[in-house]
């Protein structure tokens, strides 16, 4: 305090004779420069370079001196800090490159099969590393990821790099059809539906029986107010395919059961297969004739 009192004392003094010189540390152009309790030093008066956190002193015991009103000494006096430590590592990557000067930057790399997520950077900033790290993101796809993919056997590989599409193998049951997926930087890119699709079944003449199936026309009969619609079935003709999902009615011959009846059990296509498998086997002699 008494450093402050003594330089406005020196600076009324100058005023008063009015042929002193004087320079004012607040003048200073250059920043990182600490300015110390004394502001106005007279001609020919001088102090030691101190530099705020983050510099460092350009010259070692550098001096500014005061001459004539103008300060000397050498320009900048305090230059930012380097970084003397190594960057920040990173996960599933490293560091490529760094200087570790002032506002360098660092440039990482990520591990194979791992790309960056973004244009995040770490830079020296005054002595310290500043910035957030790039983080390294799997680019692999993997089969449990998947949305679609119904039938898909255990044989299909779990793990598809980015850029190629998934080698399908299908459960018993199925069929490859349409397209791979493909796995595009840790993402897969479906198509609609699964790549396996369920397979048909094919209709075939039933030993001691016959398969039926709705006729297309539905017959509608008409009573007082009343409308009824009579479904007519119609035996199948071995041979055709038939999708996933349809059903198909089993009528035996007489003395002949299906399911415990000998007409009116149904079966239905299933990873093609008709499900349960109808065969018709001696039974008790039930009165009611399949149309």
């Amino acid at each position: 305090m008494l450093g402050v009192y003594v330089s406005i004392a020196i600076f009324v003094l100058c005023i008063n004779v009015g042929k002193c010189g004087y320079c004012d540390q607040h003048t200073i152009p250059f920043q990182g420069v600490t300015k110390n309790y004394t502001r106005f030093y007279l001609n020919g008066e001088s102090f030691t370079i101190i530099c705020d956190p983050g510099y460092k002193v350009a010259i070692p015991n550098s001096k500014f001196t005061c001459r004539n009103g103008f300060w000397k000494g050498h320009f900048p006096p305090c230059i930012p800090n380097d970084c003397a430590t190594a960057p920040p590592s990173i996960e599933h990557g490293r560091v490529k490159s760094y200087a570790g000067t002032h506002l360098s930057t660092v440039e990482y790399e990520c591990d194979e099969h791992y790309h960056p997520r973004s244009d995040y950077k770490v830079q020296c900033s005054y002595g310290i590393w500043a910035g957030q790290k790039p983080v390294c993101l799997d680019s692999r796809c993997y089969t449990n990821d998947l949305k679609l993919k119904e039938g898909l056997s255990s044989l299909t590989p779990n793990t598809t790099f980015s850029g190629e599409r998934l080698n399908v193998s299908c459960d018993h049951g199925y069929h490859f059809k349409g397209m791979e997926p493909i796995c595009v930087r840790g993402s897969w890119t479906e198509y609609g539906a699964s790549p396996c699709k369920e397979d048909d079944c094919f209709t075939f003449s039933l030993e001691n029986g016959s398969l039926l199936e709705p006729k297309e026309k539905k017959v509608w009969r008409w009573d007082t107010f009343k409308r009824e619609r009579t479904e007519v079935l119609k035996k199948v003709v071995g041979g055709h395919q038939k999708t996933p999902g349809t059903v198909l009615y089993v009528a035996c011959d007489h003395g002949r059961q299906f399911q415990g009846t000998q007409s009116g059990s149904t079966v239905t296509c299933s990873k093609g297969k008709w499900t349960p498998n109808p065969v018709c086997q001696y039974g008790l002699a039930l009165t009611k004739q399949a149309e």
